[in-house]
């Protein structure tokens, strides 16, 4: 149908292909893309981007689970967790050794804390309390 009668003025069009255009422009068709990034075509993918970047803006470096470690986290080796390369390791990125949480500091694993290193509401007794401590 011609533009003139609300049509598009095309005949057909390529197969991965959409429309774009407004009033002001003439229609033209872009290849459809796959990846989503600030350059692509549709500005459909272009403004999805940009709300996730927005809304996760400030999270680099946060900590995060990459795994359990295969062997024992020490200063600055590879904890071995599977389908991680430590070699692009962030810091933030945690690990479960054992019973032991270690966090990487871009440097070094920092341990985090231990099953040992928290009390649970009730299990505290009047004899886990040092006589001393004044409560």
């Amino acid at each position: 149908m011609p533009v003139e009668k609300g049509g598009t003025g095309k005949n057909e069009f390529e197969s991965g292909e959409v429309l774009i255009g407004s009033g002001e422009n003439a229609l033209r068709t872009l290849p459809i893309d796959n990846e989503v990034d600030a350059t692509n075509n549709l500005v459909r993918n272009y403004a999805v981007k940009a709300y996730v970047d927005a809304a996760t803006a400030g999270l680099e470096g946060a900590m995060h689970l990459v795994g359990e470690a295969t062997v024992e986290v020490l200063t600055g080796n590879d904890p071995r967790v599977p389908d991680y390369n430590f070699a692009s390791a962030k810091p933030g990125d945690v690990v479960l050794w054992e019973s032991k949480e270690y966090v990487w500091t871009g440097t070094r694993w920092r341990l985090l804390g231990d099953e040992g290193s928290y009390a649970i509401k009730g299990s505290i007794r009047d004899a886990d309390i040092d006589s001393e401590a004044n409560i």
